[in-house]
């Protein structure tokens, strides 16, 4: 179960946690922090690959994964993808 305290601090500790491995054969994902806010009930959380991905669909295929598992563990995350310059 959550903590009730939800703060922007632990929200992004949260999500950092749930992110995939760099040792994982998956591109590296980073949270861009800035740019978290609250949005009535849920959070929305932008991810970023620090490379853009060959293949997009890879990229929202984690995001959605990810955001289920939040989501059984009963946060109301929302991940929002970014893409690098």
């Amino acid at each position: 179960m959550l903590q009730e305290k939800e703060d922007q601090g632990w929200i992004i500790d949260l999500v950092k946690k749930k992110l995939p491995n760099e040792d994982q054969d998956i591109f590296p994902l980073t949270v861009w922090e800035e740019g978290v806010t609250r949005d009535g009930d849920y959070w929305r959380v932008p991810i970023q690959p620090r490379v853009t991905p060959k293949r997009t669909y890879q990229f929202y295929e984690i995001l959605a994964e990810l955001e289920e598992t939040l989501e059984e563990e009963g946060a109301n995350i929302l991940l929002v993808p970014v893409y690098p310059d």
